[in-house]
């Protein structure tokens, strides 16, 4: 909220919270997480590195990201609201 601030904004209120999303594939889903949001994290890993990196991940990841029938991404959402003293609409 600092770089708002600096830049004139006022903050009114601030809410952090959790927000689980279903990953597709089952018990693969955060190999395709991976292969979708990893890209910098690989840079120098051949295809079956990245494989191998990718589901033992996943196996560390089970007992905390599978929830009844698939695994769950543990996102957080930050939502701000800040005005700019001065500006109207």
């Amino acid at each position: 909220m600092n770089a708002l601030e600096q830049s004139g904004f006022m903050v009114r209120q601030a809410h952090h919270y959790d927000r689980p999303t279903r990953l597709e594939d089952g018990e693969q889903g955060i190999v395709g997480w991976l292969a979708q949001f990893g890209g910098d994290y690989f840079e120098g890993f051949n295809h079956e590195e990245i494989q191998q990196i990718c589901h033992e991940t996943s196996r560390i990841a089970m007992p905390y990201l599978w929830k009844e029938d698939a695994m769950y991404a543990d996102y957080k959402r930050l939502r701000i609201e800040a005005v700019k003293p001065g500006i109207s609409f």
